[in-house]
């Protein structure tokens, strides 16, 4: 499972829906863009995107990460492990590759990780001080966070990785 956030709209934009919405409901014209074969058979590609042994190894070492901090009251279970794989072979499909490296579960670790984590009170309490949330900084103390990935990109790679938003 994945969280990301899509925001709110504006005022403006949340009128426009409400107001679009009075006599139709735009949900009844929305026409599919695939097939369920070919979700499945994305699904299927994905599953078979090639993983080194020492990538297995980064993607646990940055879950296990999770389970040795002074600032976690609970750390990421195996499931992490199991969704940050599969997060990052989709990543790896979208950029064209039949292959994952370790940036891949990096990039993917503020999308899988924070969410599965519980913190301390006293981390809750300095996260509400802080503009990058405590629990990716947990995982990756020694990167710089910078990420840029489109909502619609992040759909995919949900769809992709049988993940639930």
């Amino acid at each position: 499972m994945m969280k990301i956030s899509m925001g709110y709209p504006t005022l403006e934009q949340e009128i426009s829906i409400i107001s679009s919405r009075q006599t139709s409901d735009p949900l009844e014209q929305v026409l599919p863009i695939c097939t369920k074969e070919e979700i499945i058979s994305a699904m299927e590609t994905v599953r078979e995107i090639n993983i080194e042994p020492s990538v297995y190894r980064y993607i646990v070492e940055l879950v296990a990460a999770s389970r040795n901090h002074a600032a976690v009251q609970l750390g990421a279970s195996p499931r992490a492990s199991l969704a940050l794989m599969r997060a990052a072979q989709s990543y790896a499909f979208l950029n064209n590759r039949a292959y994952v490296v370790p940036e891949d579960a990096l990039r993917m670790t503020p999308y899988i990780l924070p969410h599965r984590i519980r913190l301390t009170q006293d981390a809750k309490i300095q996260q509400c001080m802080l503009k990058t949330p405590i629990g990716i900084r947990i995982c990756l103390p020694w990167f710089p966070i910078y990420w840029s990935f489109t909502k619609k990109t992040m759909l995919l790679m949900s769809i992709m990785t049988n993940c639930v938003l």
